[in-house]
């Protein structure tokens, strides 16, 4: 386990260079109108966040969200600034026509495309080398992660070998249970009273649950892209009470951190935010602040 020392230090001084992610969607995604929504909302959310952070001084919503998800507050300009580049960077990735124009390429094939390496043995374990029939030379050993039954998403980096390694090349997969959930995107759900819900994991409850959209999952995703470098921090780097126990060099590397704080962040424009006092489980509660003037 790398200390949350290590990571504050890679995380404020190692962050990588901001480069233009083109992503280009799959056909299969085209026949899941969920999926091509949710990327939008995605997107959406990181500019919201990227938005309010810049005007954390004149939104005091914002400013107790930040310290509750990344345990500093907004007068840490270095935490700030690192969350707000990441943000402004995912904000500002665009749609190409063309996987050929792409760095980014995003699936919806629950990771059909990849196959075992014809002629390979199975590793100890029972893992194999698998590579993906569109770009062979995309390979790693294990077992494709969507086809556990239980991930909703996943971010597969280009292998150093790749001949566009440099490039930051990535594809990612929304999983079959990524696609078919409940809610695609919050603004499908305009109306509907988030404070009657909770953002804590109760499986029984997902439909009352924000964190369960796909828009937060492609988000999530979105942090893995080589150009942002964010990570899954362990232990335990998912859901709302695990991410709320990082401390502040953990949450900065942490995927979900980002995950949630986009997602309260654009929750805000529809007049929720984080409770005041019980937000440590996760309550949501109705805001006066409407920080993007949305008419409700």
């Amino acid at each position: 386990m790398v200390s949350g020392t290590l990571l504050a230090v890679f995380a404020l001084i190692c962050s990588p260079c901001l480069a233009a992610v083109h992503y280009w969607v799959d056909y299969d995604c085209y026949a899941m109108p969920m999926a091509t929504e949710a990327i939008a909302e995605a997107i959406l959310m990181a500019q919201r966040s990227y938005d309010r952070l810049s005007n954390a001084a004149n939104d005091p919503d914002i400013q107790i969200l930040f310290s509750r998800i990344y345990h500093t507050t907004i007068n840490d300009r270095r935490a700030v600034e690192h969350v707000r580049r990441i943000m402004y960077g995912i904000a500002n990735i665009k749609e190409v026509l063309s996987r050929e124009e792409s760095n980014t390429i995003i699936y919806c094939d629950n990771d059909a495309r990849w196959q075992p390496v014809p002629g390979q043995a199975t590793f100890p374990g029972g893992t194999q080398e698998w590579f993906d029939v569109n770009d062979p030379h995309f390979r790693f050993v294990g077992r494709p992660s969507c086809k556990d039954g239980s991930t909703s998403a996943v971010t597969y980096k280009a292998p150093n070998h790749h001949p566009l390694f440099s490039t930051g090349l990535a594809q990612v997969t929304i999983c079959n249970i990524g696609v078919s959930r409940t809610r695609s995107t919050i603004a499908h759900h305009d109306y509907f009273d988030w404070s009657l819900g909770s953002l804590m994991y109760n499986p029984e409850w997902s439909s009352m649950n924000p964190y369960d959209t796909a828009s937060v999952t492609v988000l999530h995703e979105f942090t893995h892209l080589p150009d942002f470098g964010i990570l899954d921090v362990p232990p335990d780097p998912y859901w709302w009470h695990n991410i709320i126990r990082k401390p502040t060099g953990q949450a900065l590397m942490n995927a979900d951190n980002y995950a949630f704080f986009g997602l309260l962040a654009h929750l805000g424009d529809y007049g929720f935010k984080l409770s005041d006092r019980e937000w440590k489980a996760g309550v949501i509660t109705r805001s006066t602040y409407r920080p993007g003037g949305r008419p409700r």
